[in-house]
């Protein structure tokens, strides 16, 4: 029995079906160009219906972009193609773009399972305000570990960064009330009998600033 995949028009309501298509993705472990023998769509689900079939030039059994990606494209689209406001920036973001008086002091490590702690020494910490855009970021691909394509106009120039010491300590100053999150790439080297394999995770927090207030985070897992 032959599988097929039909997805309607909608104009920005297609971001409803890329929604779904994502979950359904995230719960088989699968492409959703695996799941299904033929793809139909009119408008936009059939932008859906290609940008899910598209190859990837290195794999061409595997598509371009996860369902994910494609959720996330589709703001971009609805900006582009049908000129709608789907994607305006959010207020929260807005807000953050305003000078303010509070700060961050934290330290970034990882406990291995030894129990050796790995300092984020010389990484890259990034804050970002917390949004819906950057809420569904920070628990699919931080949290969780869904790839996702990297990077997002529409919420990346609110971000900061702040490189952590020999003790992965660092600061983030004149920041505007509200809420963040903090990520910081740690990886390390274990020594096995065909060389060091590098390991590590992504440590993360989420942190709360207040009128007047400096918060101390501990970014880690």
């Amino acid at each position: 029995m032959k599988k097929i995949l039909s997805i309607d028009a909608g104009g920005v309501r297609g971001i409803v079906p890329a929604i779904i298509l994502a979950e359904i993705e995230a719960r088989t472990g699968e492409p959703v160009s695996n799941l299904f023998d033929f793809f139909a769509g009119t408008s936009t689900g059939g932008m859906l219906a290609l940008s899910l079939n598209c190859p990837d030039p290195s794999d061409r059994l595997r598509p371009l972009c996860s369902a994910v990606d494609v959720e996330r494209l589709f703001h971009k689209w609805v900006d582009r193609v049908l000129g709608n406001g789907l994607s305006k920036p959010d207020k929260r973001l807005t807000n953050n773009s305003k000078p303010g008086t509070e700060k961050i002091v934290g330290q970034a490590f990882l406990k291995n399972v030894g129990g050796d702690v790995k300092y984020g020494a010389g990484n890259m910490v990034w804050l970002h305000p917390v949004t819906r855009l950057t809420t569904e970021w920070f628990t699919k691909h931080i949290v969780h570990g869904i790839p996702l394509l990297a990077g997002n106009p529409r919420t990346d120039d609110y971000r900061r960064q702040a490189i952590a010491d020999a003790e992965g300590r660092f600061e983030f100053n004149g920041l505007p009330p509200g809420d963040y999150y903090l990520t910081c790439s740690i990886t390390w080297g274990v020594p096995t009998d065909i060389g060091v394999i590098p390991t590590g995770e992504i440590a993360y927090a989420k942190v709360t600033v207040r009128n007047g207030e400096t918060v101390k985070a501990i970014v880690t897992r």
